[in-house]
């Protein structure tokens, strides 16, 4: 478990003694649900995504109030937001309002070498048994470097608005879900706020 300590001035930092209790924030490769557009239409929609750690964890985020930090499936333009789910929607992420979604997005180059190059061509080999599957490129690196940056910067923007809201500064819980994401947990914990 997160452990967080606050001195004197109130800043927080991640190496003390005090639980984590407060909102909590999922910070994964996707987002809860996939965004899609219906026919010719350039309005996006919302559609449920399948899985354990949406049906386990979407409803405890949107019952405390937290954060679902991801990327949405597509690659938005400037200015698109994320849609509010359909009224009529009951999967797990139906109540998951916009204003608590942060999305992260990427140019198609940079995630493509992320996410194929080494998430899928080094990581997963190596995480499941397979290091002779396992292909190694500095390019892929630097992509998933690049990638854990904006995912660590959007959850250190989330914390910070977090804490200027919260007036009993109670210490949010991050999850950081998968080896997508390993490199941003030190980003994170290093930060004063």
């Amino acid at each position: 478990m997160f452990t967080a300590s606050r001195d004197a001035n109130g800043t927080m930092n991640g190496d003390g003694e005090e639980p984590a209790y407060g909102q909590l924030i999922v910070v994964s490769n996707r987002l809860p649900f996939v965004l899609k557009k219906k026919g010719q239409s350039p309005i996006w929609e919302r559609k449920a995504s399948a899985g354990g750690l949406v049906t386990a964890v979407a409803p405890v985020v949107i019952k405390g109030n937290g954060l679902w930090i991801g990327w949405t499936g597509v690659h938005l333009k400037k200015g698109e937001k994320i849609p509010e789910s359909d009224p009529i929607d009951i999967t797990p992420t139906a109540g998951l309002r916009s204003d608590k979604v942060i999305p992260v997005n990427f140019d198609s180059q940079t995630f493509d070498s992320y996410y194929n190059g080494c998430c899928n061509g080094t990581l997963w080999p190596l995480f499941h048994s397979m290091p002779d599957k396992a292909q190694f490129s500095a390019d892929s690196w630097k992509s998933y470097c690049t990638v854990n940056e904006e995912f660590a910067s959007k959850t250190i923007n989330s914390l910070k608005s977090l804490f200027k809201e919260d007036t009993n500064h109670k210490i949010p819980i991050v999850w950081l879900h998968d080896y997508h994401i390993m490199l941003a947990a030190n980003s994170i914990r290093n930060v004063k706020f």
